[in-house]
């Protein structure tokens, strides 16, 4: 550990006889850490100087605030959270999924389904002419130099 991580320790007054002793000469050498110092202690003086003058109201006006019911995110958090808006809730989605079950949109399909249709796709039986002459070698052959068909 770097004795410049050392400040907290020394300001909170956590670190040992040796160890205070060992800072105080690194802050004579570094001036990050005197420099930090610094502005500490100006801080906690000038806090500790001056006086916070408050009106007599002001505690009574803090504690109706603090209890005071407003748009804020937790108040609308718990507002949801009340039985009534919760049972709504779970109501409407199981509504909702027992439509979408009953309802498929989208039409449920077997791997088996879909490979007996590719099977009659690909049956020459089913194939008419018009569709086994477009399937023809020459056109495929024209299609791969990227040319146009000519039929």
């Amino acid at each position: 550990m770097r004795i410049c991580d050392w400040f907290d320790k020394y300001r909170d007054d956590e670190l040992d006889a040796k160890e205070r002793d060992q800072f105080q000469k690194h802050m004579l050498e570094c001036q990050n850490c005197a420099e930090r110092m610094d502005i500490l202690n100006n801080f906690v003086h000038a806090l500790t100087s001056q006086e916070l003058q408050m009106p007599a109201a002001m505690p009574e006006r803090i504690a109706r605030r603090a209890f005071q019911k407003s748009g804020s995110w937790d108040f609308l958090v718990t507002s949801w959270i009340r039985p009534a808006p919760a049972w709504y809730a779970i109501a409407v989605a199981l509504i909702v999924f027992s439509i979408l079950w009953a309802f498929p949109i989208i039409s449920r399909t077997t791997a088996y389904s879909e490979y007996e249709t590719l099977m009659m796709e690909t049956n020459p039986e089913n194939i008419s002419e018009s569709s086994a002459q477009s399937l023809s070698d020459e056109y495929m052959a024209n299609w791969l130099r990227g040319g146009e068909s000519t039929q």
